[in-house]
């Protein structure tokens, strides 16, 4: 990140972006190779600000002046878990400095339509003491357009009734952070750390969505205007401690780390519709709905590696738990009065808690000067428990999985090295593919979950050569990958409907 002279102004999605392979939108969802289920670590560790609708806000938000590098890892080793997506793995590792004495830097920038951001670091290191950390403050828009378009046909007739949707909005955001650590030498084998982190990000935006239907016959039979007020809140923190011991052989060391994480998200929507053809049934013209999201995040892992023979061996362990919570209040308002009664058919509560115990091995070995090889294996038990709480739905959801991995490696010369790789992945469902509870965004856009949704498996296969073709450096890559039971959404003539169960495939309707 050092050689990129736009860190000082960019977020961590601006970075993303510029990663070959990998790309953000400006909603902030993630794909790696068009592949959206990602996992995004931060030092290698899980964090409940890079999950769910919280990633979105944290990426555009967070400056990219506290990362270190970018590390994008396509097919995973057995050391790392499978939460948030079976897929690649993005890994932040967060800005570090260890030179002895103290550094400081301070950065401000100020652009078009009142957008600015200003951030500072610091770190200072004396003895067996060293500590570091950052603030930072950003305030930006951000003006959005988008038009969908949707037919359906009729399969006995065939005929074809259309709608459109076109939308225009825009959002103002503002952020403010800072995070610390702290490392000190016990003595010559023994190193203790501790971490804390705090970020704030506020979105309050307008859009207009302009609605039409037509009938099979051409009629128009829906046609209305919609306005949107949006004012939300999302908070972060984040508390870690670690241990890291030398042990008495060269390149033994043995890694504790605790990591607690959360964040509150809470958004406030009203909405306001004009009619100039009110369908049968539609909810009166003002409307509010409150959406409460809370995350909790407990992570405690070990890892051990030591040489053995001529190779290195690696294993660990992984305790984790993920507690979520989802609130959402729906208020239909008198137009006259202006007094709010609940709706109880858009109101519900949905909670999830996802357990995770795991244990991986792996050996790396070197055959000779140009061939290595490694081979891991991660043992994972995962539970979900599920509680729609307005409907009194309870589920559970447990699975044991092997997740084999293998790697070989020849340098075929100096500046020429061939990679074979392959990794099995597991991608569970989330929160709003598992809610069985119909969520109305409007009228047209409605979805619902399966709680009987079983993991997706997934085997990627890649080959790869780094060269030099003078003095460029050169990365090809070619990759095949396989999904089964396929978490997938159905449609119908409502819009998306997830979770009613099907029995020929994985479906989230």
């Amino acid at each position: 990140m050092k050689a990129d002279p736009a860190t000082s102004n960019d977020t961590v999605a601006d970075t993303l972006n510029k990663v070959p392979s990998l790309a953000v939108d400006p909603d902030g969802a993630v794909t790696v190779r068009g592949k959206s289920n990602v996992q995004i670590l931060m030092d290698g560790k899980p964090s409940a600000m890079m999950q769910g609708d919280n990633r979105a806000a944290a990426l555009n938000a967070l400056p990219a002046a506290d990362l270190e590098s970018v590390e994008v890892i396509n097919n995973p080793g057995a050391q790392f878990g499978n939460e948030g997506g079976g897929g690649p793995i993005i890994n932040l590792v967060m800005r570090r400095e260890r030179s002895p004495g103290g550094f400081a830097v301070v950065n401000a920038n100020v652009g078009s339509s009142g957008r600015y951001n200003s951030s500072a670091f610091g770190s200072y290191t004396t003895g067996r003491m060293s500590v570091q950390g950052s603030l930072h403050r950003r305030h930006d828009g951000r003006d959005t357009s988008g038009e969908t378009v949707r037919e359906r046909i009729d399969p006995v007739t065939g005929a074809v009734s259309r709608s459109t949707q076109l939308s225009d909005g825009d959002s103002r955001n503002d952020s403010a952070g800072f995070n610390g650590s702290a490392t000190y030498n016990l003595g010559e084998r023994d190193v203790v750390g501790v971490s804390a982190s705090y970020n704030e990000f506020t979105n309050d935006g307008d859009s207009l969505e302009r609605y039409r239907s037509t009938g099979a016959g051409g009629v128009v039979d829906n046609e209305y205007d919609r306005t949107t007020v949006r004012e939300a809140v999302n908070k972060n923190y984040s508390l870690g401690g670690r241990l890291d011991h030398k042990g008495s052989l060269p390149g033994e060391v043995f890694k504790l780390d605790l990591r607690l994480s959360g964040t509150d998200a809470d958004s406030d929507v009203r909405f306001a519709s004009r009619y100039a053809v009110r369908p049968p049934g539609a909810l009166d013209s003002l409307t509010r709905q409150d959406n409460a999201t809370d995350t909790r995040v407990a992570d405690f892992t070990g890892d051990y590696e030591r040489p053995l023979g001529t190779g290195l061996l690696k294993l660990g362990y992984k305790l984790a738990r993920t507690g979520n919570s989802f609130d959402t209040m729906f208020f239909d308002t008198d137009t006259l009065t202006l007094a709010e009664s609940v709706n109880r058919s858009r109101t519900n509560r949905f909670e999830l808690d996802d357990t995770t115990v795991a244990l991986y091995g792996s050996y790396q070995y070197r055959v000779d000067s140009q061939w290595s090889m490694l081979g891991g294996l991660r043992a994972e038990y995962n539970e979900l428990d599920m509680h729609q709480v307005t409907t009194g739905i309870h589920a559970t959801n447990s699975s044991t999985d092997l997740i084999p991995s293998a790697f070989v490696t020849y340098g075929l010369s100096d500046d020429t090295t061939l990679r074979l790789s392959y990794a099995h992945r597991i991608r569970r469902p989330n929160a709003a593919e598992l809610n069985p509870f119909v969520i109305y965004r409007d009228e047209l856009n409605v979805s619902s979950g399966n709680p009987n949704l079983k993991p997706s498996e997934s085997d990627s296969l890649e080959i790869g050569m780094e060269t030099k073709l003078g003095k460029v450096e050169t990365n090809l890559r070619l990759y095949a990958r396989h999904d089964t039971d396929l978490i997938s959404s159905e449609s119908d003539s409502l819009g998306f409907k997830f979770g009613l169960p099907d029995e020929t495939f994985n479906s989230s309707r």
